[in-house]
């Protein structure tokens, strides 16, 4: 078994021992329920994001100096995803749309703004030419990163609120 940390968010980010299931602490930099949190490709930073609040959290694990850095946005940010290499951040929001900083300019790259209701969920593929998304409305769009174009968005006959998705990661021959 490998050891490492688990982070668990609610009321506040909980970090856990994976080797021995022991509790290490916790911290809320939000002040409010977290919404979505992810790890950096390395394991050294923890993103978070909540409802409310006004920024994005980047908090160091390895150390106890809280916070490496914030993000000034606007409230209602709802889910968060890094790129591999965690130089890009995305973030959904309430207002429909995903925008994609860039940590080492701290600055807005790109905004996608297709969804017609909140972005409840948002993930990067395996090497970050694309991003997909999900909404409280149902839809799933696929942003290309390089033209910023989106598919047209895919809804199921049943429309329900989309909460989770992932890309399958496959090998190639």
């Amino acid at each position: 078994m490998s050891v490492g940390q688990i982070a668990s968010a609610g009321d506040d980010i909980k970090l856990w021992d994976e080797s021995n299931f022991t509790f290490l602490k916790q911290y809320n930099p939000h002040d409010q329920n977290i919404a979505d949190i992810c790890w950096s490709h390395d394991n050294s930073f923890l993103a978070s994001v909540a409802l409310n609040s006004e920024k994005i959290a980047i908090y160091s694990c390895k150390t106890s100096a809280f916070p490496i850095t914030t993000l000034d946005c606007s409230p209602g940010r709802l889910c968060v995803d890094l790129t591999s290499t965690s130089r890009y951040l995305v973030v959904g929001g309430s207002d429909g749309i995903i925008n994609a900083w860039d940590l080492k300019s701290r600055t807005i790259k790109k905004s996608y703004k297709d969804h017609k209701g909140p972005v409840s969920c948002v993930r990067f593929n395996a090497n970050d030419s694309h991003i997909a998304s999900g909404s409280e409305a149902g839809e799933i769009i696929v942003y290309n990163v390089v033209t910023g174009q989106g598919c047209r968005p895919m809804t199921a006959p049943k429309v329900q609120v989309c909460t989770l998705i992932q890309f399958l990661f496959s090998e190639r021959p």
